[in-house]
């Protein structure tokens, strides 16, 4: 869609700062991943009570806060500075569109814990149509918004379809 709305030119543009985010998605799914058979083993654990197990959630919650709003917050930062280094300042974005690719991030990012119980936990059934109503919310408001405002308007939408029903239904 961004193609499509903006041009080709764009997306090359945008992929440089996808790469970096996808590069710390990697080093943030390894802190989960690496955490995900504890957690799995502490809730199986006929010895742990709910409190204890919620606590744990809580810790969880807490550690993904911490990592992801840092990592957003040196993000907005550092972005610019980073692209302008490694690829020139002729590939820079508008800082608009960082915020939402910044935003996006966080969007999905900041229920990490959230996954990480649900699958140590089994409980898929509650949220087993999220991605696709999500998906199909995401389409409808990149088609709507894209038409209007460009690459910031498809990434908005991809931001508002993960807040209006992801975000709160998991």
């Amino acid at each position: 869609l961004i193609s499509v709305f903006v041009g080709t030119v764009s997306v090359g543009y945008y992929s440089n700062y996808a790469m970096a985010v996808a590069q710390i998605v990697v080093v943030i799914t390894l802190v989960f991943n690496s955490l995900k058979a504890s957690v799995g083993n502490f809730i199986v654990s006929g010895e742990a009570k709910e409190e204890e197990k919620h606590f744990l959630f809580q810790v969880c919650e807490t550690l993904n806060f911490w990592i992801v709003g840092f990592c957003s917050i040196c993000f907005v930062s550092l972005f610019q500075d980073f692209i302008a280094i490694c690829f020139g300042e002729g590939f820079l974005l508008e800082f608009g569109i960082v915020i939402a690719v910044v935003l996006n991030f966080y969007t999905t990012h900041i229920r990490q814990a959230i996954w990480m119980f649900r699958e140590t936990t089994g409980i898929f059934q509650e949220t087993k149509c999220v991605t696709l109503v999500t998906a199909v919310l995401n389409v409808i408001f990149s088609l709507a918004f894209g038409s209007i405002w460009g690459m910031v308007g498809i990434l908005a939408a991809t931001i508002l379809a993960k807040l209006l029903y992801a975000f709160w239904k998991e």
